[in-house]
This record gives C-alpha cells, structure tokens and sequence, in this order.
C-alpha cells in the first residue's frame, strides 16, 4: 500500500518542476507578459511611425489620409503600450530593463506624435 502512494506522488513532482510560472513569457525569461506586449507595441508603433514619414516626405510632404490614420493608430498603440508597462510594473520584477526599454519607446512616438500633430494644425503658409 505504501509503494502505490510513492508511485503516485512522484509524477505530480515530475509535472509540477516542468509547469513555468504563471504570468511569465518564456520560463527561463523574467518577462512579464504585460511588458513583452509593452515592447511589442512600442517597436511596432515605432516603426509604423518611421515608415509613414518616409512615405510622407517621399510623397513631398502631403500626408495622404492613410497615412494620417496609421499616424493616430501608432499613437493610440504607443499609448496602450504605456498603459501596459503601467500594469507590468504591478508584477514583482527583478529585471526591469525590459520595462523601461518599452517605456522609453513608447513615450517617444507618443511625444513625437503630439509634435507632429501641434506642428500639422499650424497656419498654412
């Protein structure tokens, strides 16, 4: 009777060392997933953001509509992107580099964005 209870425990031993922590991207990675989605959404606003100025300035500096709307979009993604971070910085972490990578980023486009959009409302010359 008392082997059958040893059987029993050492697979629920096995599968609890192989399970990765809770909230965790990868389990050898310290990441939160909150600031992985932080940084993804701060590269891909960053870019959206670096490629719709180039085709601005390539179409001679008239932004066409689409442009302007992945212009908001990016914002609006940079700014959900800090709201991530916000919530990443809730989990107890002890690599905090990822966070203010992300932070750093997303603070950026949003403060460009508002430039881009002070400096579009101006007066016409």
């Amino acid at each position: 009777m008392k082997n059958t209870e040893q059987g029993d425990l050492q697979p629920k031993v096995v599968l609890e060392s192989i399970k990765r922590p809770r909230g965790k991207v990868l389990p050898f990675v310290s990441t939160s997933r909150f600031a992985a989605f932080a940084l993804f959404l701060g590269l891909l606003s960053l870019v959206c953001t670096v490629i719709c100025i180039v085709f601005t300035y390539n179409a001679g500096g008239n932004a066409s509509v689409q442009y302007t709307a992945a212009f908001v979009l990016c914002l609006f993604m940079a700014v959900a992107g800090i709201v991530f971070d916000i919530l990443s910085r809730r989990d107890d972490e002890e690599d905090i580099a990822v966070f203010w990578i992300s932070l750093v980023i997303n603070l950026a486009v949003v403060a460009f964005g508002v430039v881009i959009l002070y400096l579009g409302t101006g007066p016409e010359f």
